[in-house]
């Protein structure tokens, strides 16, 4: 490797950047649209689906990454919603992963990648 300057190290690393879903690459992403999508995973353990159904609704126009990642948030807990309901609140228990999965999601998040949650309902799109 003769690269000795950040430009030159830049022309050769450039299919390695990772992007999100859409191939949009880390970097072009602003840190609030990272932050706004993290906090939109954060914000459902307290307020259930609430939460990041506002951010979807304000800030989901301005970004489509912060709507991707509302958006799924949204589908997490009303999925965790519906279980518990059908189960007659033995589903209840599944808030215990739910800290974990927001946490996961919001690190995701904030490194500028996409996150699919596993085994959702997909209700909001």
């Amino acid at each position: 490797m003769t690269a000795k300057t950040r430009g030159e190290l830049e022309t050769v690393l450039v299919d390695l950047a990772v992007g999100g879903e859409d191939g949009a690459r880390a970097g072009a992403l602003s840190g609030e649209d990272r932050v706004l999508a993290a906090l939109s995973h954060a914000l459902g353990v307290p307020t259930l689906f609430v939460g990041p159904l506002v951010l979807m609704l304000t800030s989901g126009k301005r970004s489509a990454y912060v709507r991707r990642h509302a958006v799924e948030a949204v589908n997490f807990q009303l999925t965790l919603l519906l279980v518990t309901v059908v189960t007659f609140g033995i589903g209840g228990v599944l808030y215990a992963l739910t800290w974990v999965v927001a946490a996961v999601a919001a690190v995701v998040a904030l490194t500028g990648n996409g996150f699919r949650t596993p085994w959702i309902l997909r209700l909001v799109r």
